[in-house]
């Protein structure tokens, strides 16, 4: 990715950030002002398809996977928000997120690997992961802590903004890459309708302090160097 490819998607990851961390404000804050919550959902909608706008000129089976997750989120989002849907289906949906997940990762491992698909895939999958949070709080949990997982990696982003820290000097990570792996799984099976409420509180909560943990790590690297400057 060239360094002007490169600076309009860190621009846009900002952005983005921004708009999801108000959709979820707006779904937790606002709950009698459907429009408010429409309004931002369109927001982040909007975000992510200027961002899925090169799948066009580049489709790749990777990337339609990847893509097709992004998809299923925002149909979550929607029928959860706005309709009366089964937890049962709400499940379902999720897993076969989970498949997508898994599958586009075994075909970017097959074939080459696009630059753009190399970030589509955390960028899906971190949108993902907000929308489980969203999802656990809306129809099992409503706690706001349950929301840490989702609004972690957004947080990250706005912070690295503000405080200029030099995030393409954070090389990817065996511990970073299991943490974020595991995340959606663990929320997944808190989404199953015949687990008792204190185990799904359990899976939500180890899912919060690993992310919570790797995300410190990594911010604590980002401070050091740029403190060595």
């Amino acid at each position: 990715m060239n360094l002007t490819k490169k600076l309009s998607y860190q621009k846009w990851t900002y952005y983005h950030s921004i708009a999801c961390l108000f959709l979820t404000f707006c779904i937790i804050s606002l709950e009698n002002y459907s429009y408010l919550i429409l309004t931002s959902l369109l927001m982040s909608s909007i975000s992510m398809l200027l961002f899925l706008n090169p799948l066009v000129k580049s489709p790749t089976v990777a990337n339609f996977l990847s893509t097709s997750r992004v998809l299923i989120s925002f149909a979550l989002l929607f029928l959860v928000i706005f309709g009366d849907i089964s937890k049962i289906l709400i499940f379902y949906l999720c897993s076969i997120a989970l498949v997508t997940d898994f599958l586009d990762g075994k075909v970017a491992r097959m074939r080459k690997t696009t630059n753009y698909g190399s970030i589509l895939d955390p960028e899906a999958d971190s949108f993902f992961t907000l929308t489980l949070c969203i999802v656990i709080y809306k129809t099992q949990i409503p706690w706001l802590w349950v929301l840490i997982p989702g609004v972690l990696r957004y947080s990250f982003v706005i912070i690295v903004k503000i405080f200029n820290l030099k995030i393409e000097k954070l090389k990817p990570t065996f511990r970073a890459k299991c943490v974020c792996g595991i995340s959606a799984p663990l929320l997944t099976l808190a989404l199953l309708p015949f687990i008792p409420a204190h185990i799904a509180i359990v899976l939500c909560l180890a899912t919060a302090v690993l992310l919570v943990y790797s995300f410190s790590i990594d911010l604590n690297i980002l401070s050091k160097r740029l403190y060595e400057q």
